[in-house]
């Protein structure tokens, strides 16, 4: 990146640290007076490669449209994040074990965990049955309903026919379907059906028929799991989500049956399903998903954006290791070159305010 030099925003050792640490001098203070030092940047960093802003700026915005959208039929792009992959593929991989991953919004957590979900389930010799869940896609779903919706479909229709005492019809028509490769959306519809006309009690003895059936071993991993453990809001959604997590502690911890990973955008959710009746000792394994370190993303907006060196260590000491904030910040910059403010996009509680006194001299 360059050594010794300043880093903007009062951003400190950079370049050989994995955290973002700020010192609040003269050089940050001057830099947040500074109104116009992205654009400064940029009409440097396009000078240096001979081309002017608009373009360079457009270039940028497209480099970084198909990074965030990944390659067609591909994965996003994991640029770092090792020992995170590391830790989470060994939490799926090991039945008996529940885990809980915890990390701010916007750092990336759902595109590592989607690509190490594909990886298990596009895995030839696998024979570990991968549950993704993610309650932000189905809100007004239980724990139960939301991990047998999501489940292979024939699987979970058969676990819930299995408990819901339907028709023998039913029955055969279970049979049959698993001789009939191409009527996957009919089970999938068949299921939805079913589990809407199943109470409470049926849709967990389903759950505990799908963990059983799967036989070689099952990973759940439910996204966002703040949603759906605990429900607080309501009554009977609150024992519901009791019941879940008895039962997550049930064939983990006691039965060995499977490996439970949730995943959760607040870092206080270990006390709400304390508050919920689950010890916390059950809890084998805690893995924080951390930002990407500041010279892992300056090569991201380089190397994979595009972006001039200049313009890069404003948005890294900025935005910090979230590619989403920059790409958000970058669509600000293209739309209001003139009167971009870069802070104006942060969401650190508080930092608006004194920012704005900062650049009115006020300190």
């Amino acid at each position: 990146v360059g050594a010794n030099q300043h880093w903007p925003y009062g951003l400190v050792d950079a370049e050989g640290s994995e955290f973002y640490a700020r010192q609040l001098d003269g050089n940050f203070f001057a830099d947040v007076k500074n109104s116009d030092l992205f654009v400064q940047a940029l009409t440097e960093d396009a000078g240096e490669k001979q081309v002017d802003a608009d373009a360079h700026l457009n270039s940028i915005d497209q480099k970084a449209t198909q990074f965030m959208k990944g390659e067609p039929n591909e994965p996003r792009k994991i640029v770092d994040r090792e020992s995170f992959v590391d830790n989470l593929t060994d939490a799926i991989s090991r039945d008996g074990k529940l885990t809980l991953v915890l990390g701010g919004k916007s750092v990336g957590k759902s595109t590592v965990i989607r690509s190490v979900v594909a990886n298990f389930t596009q895995a030839k010799r696998s024979q570990r049955t991968v549950v993704f869940t993610d309650t932000r896609e189905m809100p007004a779903k239980d724990f139960f309903t939301a991990v047998l919706s999501t489940a292979p479909p024939l699987m979970a229709f058969r676990s819930a026919v299995s408990v819901a005492g339907t028709s023998i019809f039913i029955r055969f028509l279970a049979g049959v379907l698993s001789i009939v490769p191409k009527v996957g959306k009919l089970v999938s519809d068949s299921l939805a059906k079913l589990l809407d006309n199943m109470d409470g009690k049926m849709k967990q003895e389903g759950f505990v028929s799908l963990v059983r059936r799967a036989g070689k071993g099952i990973a759940i991993i439910v996204n966002e799991a703040n949603l759906a453990l605990p429900r607080d809001d309501d009554r009977t959604e609150a024992k519901t989500a009791r019941d879940a997590l008895a039962e997550i502690v049930s064939i983990t911890k006691q039965n060995l049956q499977a490996s439970v990973v949730l995943i959760s955008s607040e870092h206080g959710y270990p006390f709400k399903l304390a508050k919920a009746n689950l010890r916390l000792d059950d809890i084998d394994n805690v893995i924080i998903a951390p930002e990407v370190p500041p010279n892992d993303m300056f090569r991201v907006l380089t190397d994979h954006w595009g972006m001039g060196r200049r313009l890069a260590r404003l948005f890294v000491a900025t935005y910090g290791g979230s590619t989403r904030a920059v790409y958000k910040a970058l669509g600000n910059l293209i739309n209001d070159r003139k009167q971009f403010y870069p802070l104006g996009t942060t969401s650190v509680p508080g930092i608006g305010i004194c920012l704005d006194q900062a650049r009115g001299g006020r300190f």
